[in-house]
């Protein structure tokens, strides 16, 4: 079977999301009449394309760990995923920091800015829940503990 690289991909600056947190998103969701469990949402299917990284000696797959059970998503190529998969490429962040002296020769006044990066960044293609890009939206905007 072919691989198929075209999809819609999802837009997360959309300015008509709704600002919620992760916990309100799983709070308000149903299925039907029956609440939809978060144990559901977590291992529904989202299709996502991790991208290739720019080092040639990185490995072709990312390993991603939940709990006992482990999955080694290929880089560059669509990949249905578990959504509790997705969540941990997506807090998977570094910070990475540069430093700004406005004055050379004095140390003390050495300014460090940071600037959050996604480790592995991904882009999703499918995700079926209608809350699923709230969800990720506000997982990325939560700050590095």
């Amino acid at each position: 079977m072919p691989e198929v690289f075209t999809a819609q991909e999802v837009v997360l600056d959309n300015p008509g999301l709704e600002a919620v947190t992760v916990h309100e998103v799983l709070n308000s969701m149903k299925k039907g009449d029956k609440a939809f469990s978060s144990e559901e949402f977590a291992n529904q299917l989202l299709t996502i394309r991790l991208a290739e990284s720019g080092d040639e000696f990185e490995d072709k797959f990312v390993p991603v760990n939940v709990g006992e059970t482990m999955v080694a998503i290929p880089r560059g190529m669509q990949v249905k995923v578990k959504r509790k998969y997705v969540e941990v490429l997506a807090r998977a962040r570094e910070i990475r920091y540069s430093q700004k002296n406005s004055t050379p020769g004095e140390l003390d006044k050495i300014e460090m800015h940071g600037r959050v990066f996604e480790k592995y960044p991904f882009t999703v293609i499918h995700d079926p829940h209608p809350k699923g890009p709230a969800w990720l939206k506000a997982i990325r905007e939560e700050p590095i503990g």
